[in-house]
């Protein structure tokens, strides 16, 4: 296994519930829907720590990242692309379900066994690629 990518949440506003997120992926694993997984498991803990809105600022350039996130759900605002999260009170986090991503029913993280090992340090992800030399 080796690391191919990462994604992380920064930029928080001063009472945590808006921040930025920002992502890289090695090119040799492009369209394999790697990020979109990866980023999918970031948003649900991210509604674990009770952000409520995502920013994403990608270059006007980048159509792939610009695919990516508004098939993620993100519409561009005011040159930014932002998304709007469910918010989860704090007494109910990690114990009910909410739908993140249309395809995904319940909880992403805990009603779906990602493809790609996600591991979470803070707010900061590493996206493993399964037996990659």
């Amino acid at each position: 296994n080796k690391v191919i990518g990462t994604c992380g949440l920064h930029s928080f506003s001063e009472a945590g519930r808006c921040c930025e997120v920002g992502c890289l992926l090695n090119a040799a694993y492009w369209r394999r829907g790697f990020m979109s997984e990866a980023l999918g498991l970031l948003f649900a803990h991210a509604s674990t720590l009770g952000v409520t809105r995502l920013t994403a600022d990608i270059d006007a350039d980048n159509v792939r990242s610009i695919a990516l996130f508004e098939k993620l759900g993100f519409k561009a605002y005011a040159g930014r692309y932002q998304r709007m999260l469910p918010f989860i009170w704090p007494e109910t986090r990690g114990t009910m379900p909410s739908p993140l991503m249309p395809q995904w029913q319940g909880s992403a993280i805990k009603n779906r066994t990602p493809r790609v090992p996600v591991f979470f340090i803070k707010a900061s992800a590493a996206v493993i690629a399964p037996g990659a030399a």
